[in-house]
């Protein structure tokens, strides 16, 4: 992956971050974590991974209804000739660390 693209995806997770984490935190998920970003090369599309504790399969749905409005916060936050379509998905291996933390709650 080339220098360029990592530093997109960096900036696109912080953004992402904190539009999703303060301005759309949503009370019936919990744990919200964008984890990763992957974008094209030609920068056209972007793979955001998300978990949460909590409603996971509905985050998913609940952010795709809103890439409208994240692209256009987006565009306001990072300056990029043209911003990536977004797309998000659930990380597998979110749900398997909530699966140990709440085996670690157990434990408790």
């Amino acid at each position: 992956m080339s220098e360029r693209i990592e530093k997109v995806n960096s900036i696109l997770l912080r953004a992402l971050s904190d539009i999703i984490l303060i301005e759309h935190n949503h009370p019936s998920f919990k744990m919200i974590s964008v984890l990763k970003v992957d974008t094209s090369k030609d920068l056209a599309n972007a793979k955001i991974s998300v978990s949460a504790l909590e409603n996971a399969e509905d985050l998913v749905k609940y952010l795709t209804k809103l890439k409208p409005v994240f692209r256009k916060k987006l565009a306001r936050k990072i300056k990029l000739r043209t911003l990536p379509n977004l797309a998000f998905y659930l990380d597998e291996d979110g749900d398997y660390l909530g699966h140990i933390h709440s085996l670690f709650e157990k434990t408790k």
